[in-house]
């Protein structure tokens, strides 16, 4: 037996440890902070209802409107909405989250969205990764500024992680970006230093200057995360996470963050908003993806407890009809809801603009209106929860504008 490594050797290697690292770019500044914080976003792709998520259920319109999907008011019927104030409600599959509304820690905005009124998701999902509604020529996400904007010595590779299959559009051209689906199919075997050096020599041996440093990035990154172990660490007693995947991806970040990698900014998706059929009211599919996110975000803020400061902004594309369609759904919409929780947030209230159910004040007579740009609620999450001195580079061509949802440090 010799002690060179064979091609299943390599393959296996590299199938269990794949990392996609992003770009590069200039830093900027930001504010010293005693504890690092970390902002993660929660992308809801295929536009989340937002009538089902931040209920109006005191609008004279409503029932008229929602027909068979509205539901109960707060303290009614068998699945009462949950009492946000100023007659708006969370559905009841939201309950994991409630607490934290009514400690000050949660905030529902209505009314926001793009000013694109563009009903496909690509584009719609584009233009929010990316931060410039309307400006298809953009390369790099708004995620990728603020990363960029971080001045951090010694930055870590885990700076920015998304646990995605891919590179999200968001973090493209962030200088410190790792996307890896699953921590849980990283492996080293016996042979795994012998192989990084190898694999690292076949880059350095290279004559592309960015090739190399990719490589020597990447190993780095492995090593690091092989010495933190971030698997090991138990889920604390009392914290349970929803099991609607087999690995739950907060679950995982909530590892990586009390591993100390130093991650500051995370992106999370998921799938499956785009309710066309047999949406459900209290129950049925829309019910399960809220449960399924409500309990993974709560179980998250309790895993990661007090020792770092975590904001989580949850977000979509675009929201969806007011009136039910002919089978038991809604179709693609306009204005929609976010929520933001954690750190920094001044919950126990509704933000934003609501201009009731009234035709004159919808879109297109159909839809919810658009009364807080999307820029004006990511600019000030992440100014604040990052940090941030300047946060008018990230998004080129806009100023915006104070929503409140964060309060000032």
């Amino acid at each position: 037996m010799t002690g060179t490594m064979d091609r299943r050797d390599l393959l296996k290697f590299f199938g269990s440890t794949l990392l996609l690292f992003g770009g590069t770019a200039t830093r900027g500044v930001a504010r010293a902070v005693d504890r690092q914080s970390v902002l993660v976003v929660v992308f809801l792709r295929g536009a989340a209802d937002a009538l089902h998520m931040v209920v109006p259920y005191r609008e004279n319109r409503y029932r008229e409107l929602r027909g068979a999907l509205a539901l109960e008011e707060p303290g009614r019927g068998e699945n009462p909405t949950l009492d946000l104030g100023d007659g708006f409600a969370f559905h009841p599959a939201l309950s994991p989250l409630y607490p934290l509304y009514t400690s000050g820690r949660l905030a529902p905005i209505v009314g926001v969205g793009s000013p694109d009124p563009t009903r496909s998701h690509f584009d719609a999902q584009d233009a929010m990764e990316t931060g410039t509604p309307g400006v298809k020529s953009t390369r790099d996400g708004w995620l990728s500024r603020a990363v960029n904007a971080l001045a951090v010595e010694g930055s870590s590779p885990f700076t920015a992680v998304a646990l995605t299959s891919q590179m999200p559009r968001s973090l493209a051209g962030a200088h410190d970006a790792i996307a890896l689906e699953n921590l849980s199919r990283i492996s080293f075997p016996e042979r795994a230093d012998e192989l990084m050096k190898r694999i690292e020599n076949s880059y350095r041996d290279d004559k592309s200057a960015l090739f190399a440093d990719a490589g020597d990035e990447a190993f780095h990154a492995m090593r690091m995360f092989r010495d933190a172990d971030p698997l090991s660490l138990p889920t604390p007693q009392g914290v349970s996470y929803p099991r609607a995947r087999k690995h739950n991806p907060l679950e995982q970040l909530a590892k990586l963050i009390k591993s100390e990698l130093g991650v500051r900014v995370a992106f999370i998706e998921s799938q499956g908003w785009d309710t066309h059929f047999a949406q459900g009211a209290s129950t049925g599919a829309m019910a399960n993806l809220m449960g399924n996110l409500a309990g993974s975000v709560a179980a998250f803020l309790e895993d990661v407890g007090d020792s770092t400061p975590v904001t989580v902004l949850m977000v979509t594309e675009f929201g969806r009809t007011v009136a039910p369609n002919g089978a038991g759904g809604t179709d693609h919409g306009h204005g929609s809801a976010m929520m933001v929780v954690g750190h920094g947030v001044r919950g126990g209230r509704v933000h934003g603009d609501w201009l009731g159910l009234e035709a004159r004040n919808l879109h297109d007579g159909r839809d919810l209106p658009v009364t807080t740009d999307f820029r004006d609620v990511f600019s000030e999450v992440a100014q604040q929860s990052l940090a941030l001195d300047d946060a008018s580079r990230l998004f080129p061509g806009y100023r915006p504008s104070s929503v409140a949802v964060m309060s000032r440090s």
